[in-house]
């Protein structure tokens, strides 16, 4: 074995590296310019850099030993390696260096080696330091060994990472575990790779069941389509979705109703995996389809009520129910020319058929009479809109049915009746109804005289406009006729 040349202190002999060298790492022969910039830089650095002779006394310690471990290099110095070193610690270096001595002997093993040991050094208040060691041998011009060099790097950061991700990581698998909901985790290509056993027992199948199955095995044709193409899309996107509903079969046959949450998986920054978060909302879904169908039979009921109550009109007055049915149809023309919500609609739909069916309580030869009624006469058909209102307000609506029939002969200046209301006083259902209204009753033929016509109809609307009736419907009212061929038939 030979020694090394221009390779800092393992070339050099030991004679030059003398016990109690406190700052020198070449003796004390005169330096040159390449030694005094190592030595700069030796005790410049961050890490502990320390050499011992074979029985581990210290020959040289770094000052960046008193950041790391509280001693000064003086006091160091006089402390052997056993007393640094943590027991087990101590332990484990002096094994790795018996190995590495016997390796010595040994045909076409590399002089220059270096080990690396994770291990424990004492703090001078008596706490453990953690430290990554990287040693190696210092030869002899024999090319023998006569003392170690270790650098020593502080890891306690990285220590205190890694104990946080194991931590985390320990927090996430008791969840994993204990979840309620289906978690699986599947590579690339949809084969399941880990599932918790909420997903056994949701889906009826044992894990080591899944396990390397593909995750949509149990869906239908079209949803396992729609799985691929949404992983497809994640793994070219690296975008996960929010929610998406599935309806995989259980083992039992058994449709369940999922709701998907999806995210992605890393590893060393690459995408490795899907992690799927499935919440069982079958019950949620079946409330929701009782819900649905309960809807249905009360509007159902409703209609049947509003039918039969309408029937009860027309018994009395076919006018009357004529009359409704036409203006319900154009009530919802505008509402719909105006660009009104379906709940506004709806509501007209309901308000339109039963806007005058307080008119039963009025004589049916008033209402059949031909020619001009009396002022008496007039003032008793004045009162069927609270009249209705007062045979409607007990019916639970899902919209304010009895107020618009209420409101549908006032006027945006108070001179309509029966409460004066003006202009927002009125509901916005209220304003269209009314135009319907006048727009119906004067097209259409009355006992008391003959049908006026649309266009005289349209032209009390158009005088009307804004003061006595609601502009916007007006206007959808006028292009309903005059642009897009509306009619009464």
């Amino acid at each position: 074995m030979t020694p090394r040349d221009n390779s800092g202190f393992q070339n050099r002999p030991t004679e030059e590296l003398q016990p109690g060298m406190d700052t020198a790492v070449l003796g004390s022969r005169v330096e040159d310019p390449f030694d005094v910039k190592l030595r700069q830089l030796v005790e410049l650095a961050g890490d502990i850099i320390w050499t011992a002779d074979m029985a581990m006394r210290p020959t040289y310690v770094s000052n960046s030993i008193q950041r790391h471990l509280g001693y000064t290099p003086q006091e160091a110095m006089q402390l052997t390696m056993e007393q640094v070193f943590a027991s087990h610690s101590y332990q484990l270096a002096m094994g790795t260096l018996a190995e590495e001595v016997a390796r010595d002997h040994e045909p076409g093993v590399e002089d220059d080696r270096t080990r690396t040991l994770e291990v424990d050094l004492v703090h001078k208040d008596g706490h453990l330091v953690p430290v990554e060691i990287c040693y190696s041998a210092l030869r002899d011009a024999h090319g023998q060994i006569t003392q170690v060099m270790a650098i020593a790097r502080n890891i306690t950061e990285r220590k205190r990472a890694q104990q946080a991700l194991e931590e985390s990581e320990s927090r996430y698998r008791g969840l994993f575990e204990r979840s309620l909901d289906m978690v699986i985790v599947i590579d690339l290509e949809g084969r399941i790779i880990d599932a918790n056993p909420a997903t056994a027992r949701l889906s009826g199948y044992p894990l080591d069941r899944l396990i390397g199955r593909h995750a949509w095995e149990c869906f239908t044709e079209e949803e396992r389509l729609v799985a691929i193409d949404m992983l497809s899309t994640m793994v070219r996107t690296e975008q996960a979705p929010c929610l998406v509903e599935f309806h995989p079969r259980r083992k039992n046959g058994r449709v369940l109703d999922v709701e998907v949450n999806a995210s992605l998986v890393y590893h060393e920054g690459t995408l490795v995996g899907v992690e799927l978060i499935s919440r069982d909302i079958t019950e949620r879904k079946q409330r929701e389809r009782e819900r649905a169908q309960a809807v249905v039979r009360l509007n159902r009921g409703m209609a049947a009520t509003i039918e039969a109550m309408s029937a009860a009109v027309e018994m009395r007055d076919p006018y009357t129910a004529s009359h409704q049915r036409r203006v319900t149809r154009v009530a919802r023309a505008i509402a719909e020319e105006m660009g009104l919500s379906d709940e506004s609609q709806q509501a007209l739909s309901v308000a339109g058929a039963l806007h005058d069916l307080g008119k039963i309580s009025i004589p049916a030869e008033i209402l059949a009479k031909p020619g001009q009624v009396t002022d008496a006469e007039f003032q008793l058909i004045k009162e069927h809109p609270e009249a209705s209102y007062n045979l409607l307000k007990s019916i639970r609506f899902p919209w304010p049915v009895a107020e618009i029939v209420f409101q549908h002969h006032e006027r945006l200046d108070g001179s309509g009746y029966p409460q004066g209301l003006k202009g927002d006083e009125m509901l916005p259902e209220a304003r269209v109804l009314a135009v319907a209204d006048v727009f119906e009753a004067m097209s259409s033929h009355r006992p008391y005289r003959p049908a006026l016509g649309t266009a005289a109809a349209l032209e009390e609307l158009e005088h009307g406009r804004g003061t006595l009736y609601n502009p916007e419907a007006v206007d959808a009212c006028i292009r309903l006729v005059r642009d897009k061929g509306f009619t009464l038939e």
